[in-house]
């Protein structure tokens, strides 16, 4: 914890909230972002996901449907159940629902696990809520390093692209914090 590592600024291991989207070089020159991440923004990112995985759904009842119509129907029904749940949420706690993983983090970089196909040409836009009283910070990365686990999975350091001064300055602040959290841990484990 704390060391330099010959990188432009310290790391850390912390729990966050993060999600994360593997893009294509093209889809990644194609992407805008908005000056200041609002709630519209966050909705925007979660329905992609949600859009694409209801397509998902009802290609499968379709499918199923062939076979058996009861179960068909069963499955429609909770899905548009699930669907009118999903458009209750206030959005402004939708950037609570990201997933927490565990994440090094620096002001220059950070590494997680990336599920799925990954290669050294992708770009990976990454979502991190690292306060409740603050909007999330989003950056497109670039792939610095990916090294394969033995569960499938790809340890992926990543490189920020374009962040903000405001942001960097979050992440550094997060940073310090973790450090003083562990120091005062460590001395009164002591």
């Amino acid at each position: 914890m704390g060391t330099k590592n010959n990188r432009s600024f310290f790391r850390i291991n912390a729990m966050v909230q993060c999600g994360y989207r593997v893009l294509t070089t093209e889809e990644a020159l194609n992407k805008k972002y908005p000056s200041a991440i609002d709630a519209n923004y966050i909705e925007e990112y979660f329905l992609e996901d949600f859009n694409q995985l209801d397509q998902q759904i009802k290609a499968i009842v379709i499918e199923i449907g062939q076979k058996s119509h009861l179960l068909a129907k069963a499955l429609s029904n909770l899905n548009s159940k699930i669907n009118f749940m999903a458009q209750t949420v206030d959005v402004k706690q939708l950037s609570n629902i990201l997933p927490t993983k565990m994440v090094n983090l620096s002001a220059g970089g950070i590494q997680l696990k990336i599920e799925g196909k990954i290669d050294l040409t992708n770009k990976v836009e990454i979502l991190l809520q690292l306060s409740t009283d603050e909007p999330p910070i989003i950056t497109l990365c670039d792939i610095v390093n990916l090294s394969k686990k033995q569960d499938g999975s790809t340890l992926t350091s990543l490189k920020y692209g374009s962040i903000s001064e405001d942001d960097r300055r979050k992440l550094i602040y997060f940073v310090q914090n973790k450090e003083i959290e562990f120091a005062y841990k460590n001395k009164n484990d002591s």
